[in-house]
């Protein structure tokens, strides 16, 4: 739970953070590197810091999905179904929660998925690699991705561009080829 509860700390962090992009292109994703320091003042894991790559599609005024993987978590997967959300500064702590929301990807059964919920921001992140992994593999097959928002009950639609050589790149320094060959999850 703890180890769940920093993820989205650091998915939330990873968000305000800056990251310098690697080769820009015009193309429809764009690779990152990240790196978030964490405070954890008063805790047994102590100050640590995260880093590894971001991908995310060149446009991101529209709902969009986004993958990260570092030594710690070795595939997230955030959707943002409101980026217009993002640019809310007021000051007021973020607050984060457990909810579920029904999951529809094209070609597949629908399913009840648990996410944590950034509310202020309307940020989802997958609790399970395994979630991220279907999401990943949906991005990689150009199947679109509906997902009922939690609290509002709105259906978002998510279209992923089509995969690139930064997509391809991410596969290979996150080395999800292996992972996914050796994963039992």
């Amino acid at each position: 739970m703890l180890k769940t509860f920093l993820l989205s700390i650091g998915m939330t962090s990873l968000l305000l953070c800056a990251s310098a992009e690697i080769e820009p292109q015009e193309t429809g994703w764009v690779l990152k590197k990240f790196e978030v320091k964490f405070d954890q003042r008063g805790t047994a894991i102590g100050d640590y810091t995260n880093e590894g790559w971001a991908l995310e599609p060149n446009n991101t005024d529209v709902p969009y999905l986004r993958f990260t993987c570092s030594p710690r978590h070795p595939l997230v997967a955030t959707l943002y179904p409101r980026p217009e959300m993002l640019d809310i500064e007021d000051g007021r702590r973020v607050k984060q929660g457990v909810r579920k929301g029904v999951l529809h990807i094209e070609g597949r059964e629908s399913e009840n998925v648990a996410w944590t919920h950034v509310k202020r921001r309307d940020i989802m992140q997958a609790r399970r690699r395994s979630v991220s992994a279907k999401l990943y593999n949906a991005a990689a097959t150009g199947a679109d991705v509906r997902v009922r928002v939690p609290l509002s009950q709105d259906e978002v639609t998510f279209t992923s561009p089509k995969p690139d050589a930064d997509f391809k790149r991410f596969i290979s320094e996150c080395s999800l080829a292996k992972k996914s060959e050796n994963s039992a999850e």
